[in-house]
């Protein structure tokens, strides 16, 4: 995440930074919880029985892989190599775990930026500030997107193993936790502030 002083360009002050740095893991902290339970799960699925990670096709490529022309040490490394690749060793549980945390982490990081993002893309008044109504804000946190910024918030998610839809489920589900009237939590509110995004 970069500290920018938001629209109209500059660097925060070491105070601002450090703030912005505690805020930032507050929302991480709120969002932890709701993508763990989703990317944890398919995560540790995924890394269970490793062999099925092959579809048949590459089955099909690596068992088809010609010893044509190699040497005998050639020929026994390339016999090696399929069956290493037919035979992976699962992760102990330990390592799955890692794993999975790893993941979460580079999951919840990306939902994060997106969301910020999403902030940042509107166009600042004659002040250098971005203005957001309030009631503009959807059930899934997010401000009013022309066609373009709609479009940059589904490619940040076309790569990840949470998709658009779920990542609006999560967001939608934080903001069903938030006190009645709210539309934003306090500390993304704060954290927009310091990009001169202000909701009014």
């Amino acid at each position: 995440m970069m500290y920018k002083s938001g629209l109209v360009g500059g660097t925060l002050s070491e105070e601002d930074i450090k703030k912005a740095k505690e805020l930032l893991s507050r929302i991480y902290a709120m969002l932890k919880p709701l993508v763990e339970n989703l990317v944890r799960p398919l995560v540790l699925q995924e890394l269970a029985n490793p062999s099925q990670q092959l579809t048949d096709e590459q089955k099909q490529a690596f068992t088809a892989l010609p010893d044509d022309g190699l040497s005998d040490r050639g020929k026994e490394l390339l016999n090696e190599y399929k069956q290493a690749v037919f035979n992976l060793q699962p992760l102990t549980n330990e390592e799955m775990e890692e794993e999975a945390s790893g993941a979460v982490a580079e999951e919840l990081q990306m939902l994060v930026n997106g969301w910020i993002e999403m902030f940042l893309c509107g166009k600042p008044s004659c002040d250098g500030s971005h203005y957001i109504q309030a009631n503009t804000i959807d059930d899934a946190m997010l401000p009013p997107l022309q066609k373009d910024g709609r479009e940059a918030f589904q490619e940040q998610f076309m790569n990840t193993i949470l998709d658009e839809s779920q990542v609006l489920a999560i967001l939608r589900q934080l903001r069903a936790s938030l006190p009645a009237g709210k539309v934003l939590p306090d500390e993304m509110v704060e954290l927009l502030t310091q990009w001169r995004v202000k909701i009014v």
